[in-house]
């Protein structure tokens, strides 16, 4: 299906275009939720987060189930207007637009960036011209018609005035002063303490031979902060009053002003016009000058990659007071390198300096720096003449000397909220950002920066960065492999870049293949001075719950819920949440919904390293908690009873489901888990019989949900178990299941192969009870197959076994058998006498959901062979639930004379339903 071009504008009202018509995509909630997408496009927006925009502090109960109307109205609204639904992702941690969408914001990005790319070329009229396109986009203040604040639109409006800085700087430096000067006026107008904008239109009225008006804008600049804020002019509008005053050739002449900054920010071009040497020289004649430090790190050698939503985000709460900005994530994230590289970008607009402390709350072999030792260090920084001791003392002083200052304080490796609070300037015009491996959530103010592994693309950006070469754009097939195989981990990254680099001639090739193996990768994953182990490690120091992370690595799950977490530490459900959340804070797994966690690949690999002694005790623990649940499931869910030895007793209990709903939502979330954790026990000596019971029990309950390609995968898998270990019990069972799953996709002649071989095992082992549960499977491929009297002589095998050993029930259900396959051979009589003989047993087993299909059949054979007052005597015969049937057969619901072909018969099965119909499916997969 086709769908119409839906374009998305966010500069100004909130605007929806579907085939170039606008769209109303309903109320105010779900045109915030629009918004608050279209903010961070490509970026997953959680519904925590949403709550959190579209209700504030106080949602109501019901807020999560509202988002996911909201949500369902935008799709809907784009759906009716022609547009494709799908533009509005669901992900694992949320929603989102796809980065591509088409969408103002990102068209005006790029028309900036490539403004900047001209004007580093020294094409400034092309540079100048393209700015002026991308700020025509805008239409009015970001999101002006929506009637709330939605977080995030401040970027924009400073990267209009951004690139408007850089539009003026290139027609000053064009000579275009005399069509700036109504425009810089109104902007000044609007932005009455915009120290930028001032100095501009200074210039500009400088170079209209208008000096008189220059200096009065100065001094009314002047007026505005000291009585507003409490300040004098900063070094650039003091140096416009100065060029003015002596009439400096080289402040006016071409360029007039600072050099474009290719990939400057809105904050980062702040105070370009002045730089650093300049003002600092100008100003030391100044009575009390205090030095200007500028601590911050070198930027990555490499250059910086991707995390542009992060730094656009940052660069938002520049503007705001006091910001403090709290990037935490696991170990080799990239915390320190996004933090060093935004810092570095909005640096020159902070003019009284930067100040940097790595606090090694992350440094393997040091210990965490104490709050006096940083405070002295900045102290120093800022020119004072003595240290306090105390550290109250010091960190007192420390804000009295920020209180009036504009300074960006940048704290690396934080441990927790103690070691940073005496280290808070008090100055509402600086700005704090601080990294830590935990979350500061009690860090009053702070906003907060949660840090994930890189996107593939960016992964990949980084990679070819790192090589320095061409290598990536080479061969992208082992270059997109390397990075899944780092799992997007920056650190991880860049050790294999410069692995790469060091040998130049080295394929990539040769470099995935050192990745590959799971069990040697961390140590492929170390260079120089990089380590991922060691990065990972340090995240466990003085950490109470190692022993929990070790055992979560030796469980081959993907994802982690409190009841397996109390089984592998043999505790309760409650204090096995409080460790899962306390390793989450530590950001050593990550929460991915409410109660249920995951872990890095590469994390899972260290963990692996460092489990307990009493693994194998934990995995068995977490298996017979698992297979208690699975029983437990069978049983609401009506899928077959328990296949267990009678001998064996299961050591955990289920977990509570109390009905097929329950039971079927918890197959969905462990089911993956389940998959992944039976290979492993299969493969073990110790787990091999836990395994094999989880296969075979878990088999009905998979099919009921549709998940018969993994069963087929699953058994499979035993199979190759159960031969290596020699056991042919376990080989029986497995071609049984083989079979089912086989059948149920279609595959009739596999089917019927693997229910041979099963039957044949059986036979060998003396085991007639099962022996005739493989052939009555075995008759049903047979009759699918037109080998109708292949499929009789089973079914009449099973029959007499099945009376031999009392088993009335499954020999009621060959009875039924075996009539439908009279019927296919044209035996009437035989058939109507089978499907009466398998009646009155179920009938004298009072089982009225048998009796309902044993009645259908009967039916519906009388309506084949044109005898309806027969099939309406079988309908009225039984109850309720054989009458309902029988009614569908007379109404042509199920149609006469139809020849049902497999995946017909057994699409039954996969709807869903908690039963487990009998029709046309095996008799046991037990």
């Amino acid at each position: 299906m086709s769908f119409a071009t839906v374009e998305f504008g966010i500069l100004g009202p909130l605007e929806v275009l579907v085939g170039g018509e606008p769209v109303h995509v309903g109320g105010p909630r779900a045109q915030a939720a629009l918004a608050l997408l279209l903010l961070g496009p490509g970026r997953a927006i959680s519904v925590e987060r949403l709550v959190d925009v579209l209700w504030g502090e106080d949602p109501p109960s019901s807020a999560r189930g509202q988002v996911a109307i909201v949500v369902s109205t935008l799709r809907r609204s784009l759906r009716e207007a022609g547009a494709d639904p799908g533009v509005i992702e669901t992900v694992a941690a949320g929603y989102r637009v796809p980065p591509a969408v088409r969408l103002d914001a990102l068209e005006a990005e790029r028309g900036i960036a490539d403004a900047r790319a001209a004007a580093a070329a020294g094409r400034q009229a092309e540079a100048a011209s393209a700015l002026r396109r991308a700020l025509a986009l805008w239409r009015g203040p970001t999101l002006a018609n929506l009637g709330r604040t939605v977080p995030g639109t401040a970027v924009w409006e400073e990267l209009r005035l951004a690139a408007t800085d850089e539009c003026v700087e290139l027609e000053l430096a064009l000579g275009r002063h005399g069509e700036l000067v109504v425009e810089l006026t109104a902007l000044v107008a609007e932005h009455p303490l915009r120290e930028r904008s001032r100095a501009q239109l200074m210039r500009a009225l400088y170079l209209n031979g208008r000096r008189a008006e220059a200096l009065e804008t100065y001094q009314a600049g002047r007026g505005l902060l000291g009585a507003e804020l409490g300040l004098e002019p900063g070094p650039e509008l003091r140096r416009a009053q100065r060029a003015v005053l002596t009439d400096e050739p080289a402040f006016f002449r071409s360029p007039g002003g600072p050099a474009l900054l290719q990939g400057s920010s809105p904050h980062e071009h702040a105070a370009a016009s002045c730089s650093p040497d300049a003002c600092d020289a100008a100003d030391q004649d100044d009575p009390g000058f205090v030095p200007r430090p500028a601590e911050l790190p070198a930027a990555a050698a490499a250059g910086f990659v991707g995390r542009a939503v992060e730094l656009r985000y940052i660069h938002k709460l520049a503007g705001e007071d006091l910001p403090i900005v709290a990037i935490n994530g696991p170990g080799g994230v990239g915390k320190s390198t996004l933090a060093v590289e935004a810092a570095r970008r909005l640096a020159e607009g902070f003019t009284d300096g930067q100040l940097y402390a790595d606090l090694h709350g992350a440094t393997p072999g040091l210990a965490p720096l104490g709050a006096a030792e940083v405070l002295g260090r900045f102290l120093r920084s800022l020119g004072s003449p003595d240290v306090p001791a105390a550290v109250d003392e010091a960190a007192a002083r420390f804000r009295s000397l920020t209180a009036h200052r504009r300074i960006l304080v940048l704290l690396d490796n934080a441990t927790g909220v103690a070691q940073v609070r005496p280290l808070l300037p008090a100055g509402p015009r600086c700005m704090v950002v601080v990294t830590s491996r935990r979350p500061l959530t009690t860090l009053d103010g702070a906003a907060h920066v949660h840090l994930e592994a890189m996107a593939e693309d960016e992964a990949l950006s980084l990679l070819e960065s790192a090589l320095g070469d061409s290598r990536a754009a080479a061969d992208p097939e082992a270059a997109r492999e390397i990075v899944r195989l780092c799992g997007g981990l920056p650190l991880a990254v860049r050790i294999v870049g410069a692995r790469g680099a060091a040998r130049p001639s080295r394929p990539l090739t040769e470099l995935r293949t050192a990745l590959v193996e799971a069990r040697t990768r961390l140590d492929s994953l170390e260079y120089a001075d990089l380590a991922v182990r060691t990065s990972f490690s340090v995240g466990l120091r003085d950490e109470p719950d190692a022993p929990l992370f070790g055992l979560l690595g030796a469980l081959d799950a993907r994802t982690y819920a409190p009841g397996v977490a109390a089984a592998l530490l043999d505790c309760d459900e409650a204090e096995a949440a409080a460790a899962l959340r306390r390793l989450a804070d530590a950001r050593l797994i990550d929460r991915i919904a409410p109660h249920r966690y995951a872990m890095h690949d590469l994390l899972r690999l260290y963990a692996r390293e460092l489990a307990p002694s009493d693994a194998r005790a934990a995995l068995g623990r977490t298996a017979h908690g698992y297979l208690a649940t699975v029983l437990r499931a069978k049983e609401v869910m009506k899928a077959g009873p328990a296949a267990l030895p009678e001998d064996f007793r299961v050591e955990r209990s289920s977990q509570p489901l109390a009905g097929g709903a329950e039971a079927m939502a918890w197959l969905d979330a462990e089911g993956d888990n389940l998959l992944s954790v039976i290979p492993q026990l299969l493969g073990s000596r110790d787990g091999y019989a836990l395994g094999a019971l989880l296969c075979v029990n878990l088999s009905t309950p998979l099919f009921v949900r549709g998940r018969i390609h993994e069963l087929l995968a699953l058994h499979q898998r035993f199979l190759e178990a159960a031969r290596a270990g020699q056991d042919h019990e376990g080989q029986a069972d497995a071609h049984n299941h083989l079979g089912i799953a086989n059948q149920g996709l279609g595959r009739a002649e596999a089917g019927a192969t693997h229910f041979e071989r099963a039957a044949s095992l059986w036979k060998e082992l003396g085991r007639d009870d099962r022996e005739a549960r493989a052939l009555s499977n075995l008759s049903i491929p047979y009759r699918w197959l037109g080998r109708l009297e292949e499929s009789m002589r089973c079914v009449l095998h099973a029959i007499e076994l099945f009376q031999r050993l009392g088993r009335r029930g499954p020999e009621a259900a060959n009875w039924d058998s075996l009539g439908l396959t009279y019927r296919e051979l044209g035996r009437l009589d035989d058939c109507l006498r089978a499907l009466e003989r398998g009646l009155a047993i179920r009938r004298e087993l009072e089982n009225d959901q048998e009796v309902g299909i044993s009645l259908s059949h009967l039916a519906e054979t009388h309506l084949r062979h044109g005898d309806p007052r027969g099939g309406t005597r079988a309908v009225r015969a039984g109850p309720a639930a054989g009458r309902r049937r029988g009614r569908q057969v007379r109404r042509g619901a199920v149609p006469v004379g139809a020849r049902t072909g497999p995946r017909t018969r057994w699409a039954s099965l996969r709807r869903g339903s908690t039963g487990w119909p009998r029709q046309g499916c095996c008799v046991s997969c037990g």
